[in-house]
């Protein structure tokens, strides 16, 4: 913990803005709006079929932000791209609720267009925020410091769900209306748009460093095409490894409310706890990164992800898909800090947008088939089979991941 603390203290002043922005982005939009905007969709009478289609389509701009990233990272340098990302989604969050006042199929494709917009820009966001943080930090200090950064993250994750479950009860006392109805939860997509301006405006005061580290793999040393070659990896392991996390992240509120009848309290609750408890296995990544690799530790960590969501779909209590939900956020706590570092290290700086717009690509097509497939087999069959096929496709991914990437690199 000294290590740590020293750590914090020695933080650039950008850094530290840096930082701060990413934790109130994570207050706002993974804490509230990815807490509430399901539940807004069945207030107005929505579905899972819709609520899959919903983040599905959504899913297809989060696929095209490696295309964008390598255009503006050209053009633009990581600054602006991060400004744009923050300015959009303030925007668009705000708008989202003008919904209620167009008749169903208008309100529809209101519904799935603004929140496709949303997931682009919030992608934006994404692909450049990991090459910037590179650019703050010496390499020697990067375990240490993605892994405070993950910890506060899941610090503003935690206490936006908190803030999220209460939220709609609250906002309902205030216009004496029901957390049964639209109204409550559009106030409090409003105050993540406000609390994600805000965030933009501490972006604009925070300006990119020069990254001291130029190293390359040995597989982007050799010409274009093995670049090539490691960005189609790094696709097809990312898309993977993502598919157990992300049925959680786009159905789980769901499956707590209509499968198992927990309330908006209790959700928040349950999902602000799996960010409370990701902290310390952040703070913990660097031990284990320096005894067994970062890819390793991504790797594993993804297994029991995938281990602990067949418990969530054998066992369909409020018990169990609490202490399965809590183990995959402890894992994830452990493999996002190590995974962007090992695939960051991979490439010389002005690739790394290139390489981690194709994670979040990735990240957009799982969402694609565990949405738009998603919504139909839970409709059919129920979320049982979902999150069992969700839970093998990570398993393949890990394997795919220790055969292709962890052999080949130099750079762990």
């Amino acid at each position: 913990m000294a290590r740590y603390l020293t750590t914090v203290r020695q933080f650039n002043r950008p850094t530290v803005l840096f930082v701060a922005v990413c934790m109130l982005h994570a207050f706002a939009f993974h804490g509230i709006y990815s807490l509430l905007v399901n539940l807004y969709l069945l207030r107005l009478g929505y579905g899972p079929s819709l609520i899959g289609l919903f983040n599905g389509i959504a899913s297809i701009a989060i696929a095209l932000s490696p295309l964008t990233a390598a255009l503006l990272s050209r053009r633009w340098g990581l600054k602006i791209p991060l400004m744009f990302g923050l300015v959009c989604s303030t925007v668009l969050i705000a708008i989202l609720p003008v919904a209620e006042l167009l008749n169903r199929p208008a309100q529809t494709v209101w519904l799935l267009a603004i929140n496709t917009l949303i997931a682009f820009a919030v992608s934006i966001w994404f692909v450049f925020g990991i090459p910037f943080m590179m650019s703050l930090v010496e390499a020697g200090e990067r375990s240490r410091t993605f892994s405070i950064r993950w910890a506060l993250l899941a610090l503003g994750g935690f206490t936006g769900n908190l803030a999220g479950g209460w939220l709609p009860p609250l906002f309902a006392f205030l216009t004496d209306s029901s957390v049964h109805t639209p109204e409550p939860f559009r106030y409090a997509l409003w105050l993540a748009s406000a609390l994600i301006a805000i965030a933009a405006i501490g972006m604009k005061r925070t300006h990119p460093g020069e990254s001291p580290e130029h190293g390359l793999s040995a597989e982007e040393s050799e010409n274009n095409g093995g670049l090539a070659r490691l960005m189609i990896l790094f696709l097809i392991v990312a898309l993977l490894l993502q598919a157990a996390t992300n049925s959680t992240k786009m159905f789980f509120n769901v499956y707590m409310e209509t499968t198992l009848g927990a309330d908006t309290v209790g959700i928040g609750y349950v999902i602000g706890a799996g960010w409370l408890i990701a902290i310390p296995a952040s703070l913990s990544m660097p031990l284990l990164s320096r005894r067994f690799g970062h890819g390793r530790t991504s790797a594993t960590s993804s297994v029991v992800c995938a281990l602990a969501l067949i418990s969530v779909a054998m066992v369909p209590s409020i018990g169990m898909a609490t202490i399965s939900f809590l183990i995959m956020n402890l894992m994830l706590g452990a493999f996002w800090p190590s995974f962007q570092v090992y695939s960051m290290s991979m490439v010389k700086p002005n690739r790394r947008p290139m390489i981690y717009g194709v994670v979040v690509c990735a990240g957009g097509l799982a969402g694609i088939l565990l949405g738009a497939g998603g919504g139909p087999l839970i409709a059919t069959t129920g979320f049982r089979e979902f999150f069992l096929i969700s839970s093998a496709l990570t398993l393949l991914g890990a394997a795919v991941f220790w055969l292709t990437l962890l052999r080949r690199a130099q750079i762990r």
